[in-house]
């Protein structure tokens, strides 16, 4: 995959297109899901296969907000965040019942 690496921190890569879709979300919102990923530590999936988590926040009116990240892991263990979308309840509770989501 052509990525561009935009950011790194610890074991991260964020891409634009990651940053762009991100952006997408209200600053709040976005604040909130990349305070999320800060605290992200378990991801595992086979090396450089696409996979996905999902999670979710309360917006500043108390609404839920419910996410998918798609991610892969690179030979060196780096995590690279390559998209992420909104999504309805009832995907988040399909990858609840995967075991595919931030705890």
């Amino acid at each position: 995959m052509d990525l561009k690496q935009k950011y790194t921190e610890g074991t991260f890569q964020l891409d634009d297109f990651f940053l762009n879709k991100l952006g997408k979300f209200k600053s709040d919102d976005a604040f909130k899901i990349a305070s999320i990923i800060d605290t992200l530590s378990d991801l595992n999936s086979p090396v450089d296969e696409l996979d996905s988590i999902s999670g979710f926040i309360n917006d500043n009116k108390g609404n839920p907000i419910f996410f998918m990240i798609e991610y892969y892991i690179e030979e060196d263990e780096t995590v690279v965040l390559v998209d992420i979308n909104q999504i309805e309840v009832d995907k988040y509770l399909d990858e609840i019942n995967l075991n595919k989501y931030i705890k």
